[in-house]
């Protein structure tokens, strides 16, 4: 997933990451009103602040 891909996306409640996303980019999810709890599965890199 992208830098920035869902900032801002306040009717975001809940995300399920698929199966071939391998890294999530800085900022992915900032500005988002859900949880940040989610379940990793194969994410191998994670960006810095990705949920802000």
């Amino acid at each position: 997933m992208g830098e920035g891909a869902f900032i801002g996306c306040e009717s975001l409640k809940s995300i399920v990451i698929p199966d071939g996303v391998l890294s999530i980019e800085k900022d992915a999810f900032r500005d988002c009103n859900f949880p940040n709890d989610f379940k990793q599965k194969l994410i191998s890199r994670f960006g810095d602040k990705i949920f802000g």
